[in-house]
């Protein structure tokens, strides 16, 4: 009952001493290597100069009046260049201007540009 594993034994010591010898390579340093000079130095301590910028440094954004800026309008059902005129205060012929149009046609859903009175 005991044969088999006596018969294994003498296989795995041969592979299990094969395998060693592989590693005994890994202790041998490196001929020509020197540890000493590529070492890593130890990061020096930060030093903190003057600020690169200046504190207060925001340039002012001047005042816009809303009403002076142009706006976008997506054509809904009835609407048409009298009603989007008298709605912004604004002549047919700017608007046409503003959208390159030829024609006094709006197409349902078209975003146009309706410039500032």
């Amino acid at each position: 009952m005991h044969k088999p594993t006596l018969l294994l034994l003498p296989l795995a010591s041969l592979f299990f001493a094969s395998c060693g010898k592989k590693d005994a390579d890994y202790d041998i340093p490196n001929p020509g290597y020197d540890e000493a000079a590529t070492s890593i130095p130890a990061p020096a301590a930060p030093t903190y100069g003057a600020a690169a910028y200046e504190e207060n440094t925001a340039v002012p954004v001047p005042a816009v009046d809303p009403a002076s800026v142009a706006k976008e309008h997506y054509v809904a059902p009835g609407d048409s260049l009298w009603k989007l005129s008298k709605q912004y205060g604004v002549s047919i012929d700017a608007i046409k201007a503003a959208n390159g149009m030829t024609t006094d046609t709006v197409v349902l859903g078209k975003k146009m540009i309706i410039p500032a009175p």
